[in-house]
């Protein structure tokens, strides 16, 4: 038995070795996806930041009143003054005449009332500045309001300081431990759908499938040999994935001022931790790609499957979901977080027992489907 099932597992993988759209899906694109995501996508944003900071900004306006602020506290060339009526400066925001309308009151205070367009990011990013700048006129005014009444020593009376007291290791563990876990059970889970499609209904679209079982493999012999290879490169995948991870934290050793890589007892742990959910999610595509009858067919029944496991493989990044017996019990979720609590090395006992011994129940039973699955004649030559 072990023989058959060794010989299945052998051929598949050489298959799949054979196979450039294999090799890219599991090998390049693992291992160039974090690099481009992490640095790539970060460069870009920070220039497009400082592009946009360097922009003009145009501020409308309507009254003397407001003028007179607004040249006061707005210089150009950077900040440019548009007359703009009050009835029509919606249009005008609108039309990006103008990326703000200002309305400044005199009463007992002076109240500024800001109008724009807060569905652009852009105007976010240049509303800052102008909050900025708002906030040091504010300061200004207060100090020349005390110096009159000969109180200045209450200026500076009140003073914040923080200081955080995570070390650059911490602060690198923190912006892993978001990220990782939900890259991690995408990588895995896609990395096994094109292997898992091709071993099912590939092997019926190719015909090979009656050669196949004409062997002295029996039927449980030949699901074994093949879940183990698509396992194998799920698994491959997602060690890739932490590889290329790691490679680029070392290759980039500060970010933000930050310092973090994985060690390599650290890279074997979370791979151990990722092996139940590409266990399962290997078994549950091996056994939809089962019933479908053309590759096409296979995919279109996948991919809402994966767009269903994207939420709960994204649970590392929100806060507040912690080491809990419910957390444990919900599939997906539990492996993001265990993921996440073993780059922080806080793993609880229980919460590692509880989400071990479900996904093992999960794959069992996933795999006695399969099973049953090639044991019926119309499944296995569906595509007839």
């Amino acid at each position: 038995m072990k023989n058959n099932i060794l010989t299945i597992y052998k051929k598949e993988i050489l298959e799949f070795l054979r196979d450039k759209r294999v090799l890219i899906s599991t090998v390049v694109v693992p291992l160039l996806l974090f690099p481009l995501l992490m640095f790539g996508v970060s460069y870009f944003f920070s220039k497009q930041i400082s592009k946009v900071s360097r922009e003009t900004v145009y501020l409308g306006y309507d009254s003397i009143v407001t003028k007179k602020y607004l040249k006061t506290i707005f210089k150009p060339p950077l900040y440019v003054l548009k007359k703009t009526i009050k009835k029509n400066h919606k249009k005008a925001l609108d039309d990006k005449e103008i990326n703000f309308y200002i309305e400044i009151k005199e009463d007992k205070n002076i109240l500024f009332n800001i109008y724009y367009d807060k569905s652009k990011q852009v105007n976010e990013i240049k509303y800052s500045k102008i909050k900025s700048r708002i906030e040091d006129y504010r300061s200004k005014y207060i100090k020349k309001e005390l110096i009159k009444f000969n109180i200045t020593e209450l200026l500076d009376k009140i003073k914040i300081k923080t200081k955080n007291t995570a070390t650059k290791k911490k602060m690198g563990v923190f912006l892993l431990a978001m990220f990782l876990p939900y890259l991690l059970i995408i990588v895995s889970i896609t990395g096994a759908t094109y292997v898992a499609i091709d071993v099912t209904v590939g092997e019926k679209e190719r015909g090979t499938i009656e050669t196949l079982l004409s062997s002295p493999a029996s039927r449980r012999e030949i699901v074994l040999g093949k879940y183990l290879s698509v396992t194998t490169i799920s698994a491959m995948t997602a060690l890739l994935a932490i590889v290329s991870v790691n490679i680029s934290m070392l290759m980039f050793p500060q970010l933000n001022g930050v310092k973090f890589h994985m060690d390599l007892f650290t890279i074997f742990i979370v791979l151990l931790s990722i092996l139940p959910i590409s266990m399962i999610f290997s078994a549950i595509i091996f056994l939809v790609s089962s019933f479908a009858k053309t590759i096409k067919e296979a995919q279109s029944y996948i991919q809402p499957l994966i767009s269903l496991i994207i939420i709960p493989s994204m649970a590392s990044l929100f806060p507040g979901i912690d080491q809990t017996i419910p957390v444990a019990l919900i599939p997906v979720v539990n492996i993001s977080i265990l993921i996440k609590n073993i780059l922080y090395q806080e793993i609880k006992p229980l919460f590692l027992i509880i989400t071990i011994g479900e996904s093992l129940i999960l794959l069992v039973i996933f795999i006695v489907l399969a099973f049953r699955a090639y044991e019926r004649e119309g499944i296995v030559f569906s595509s007839e």
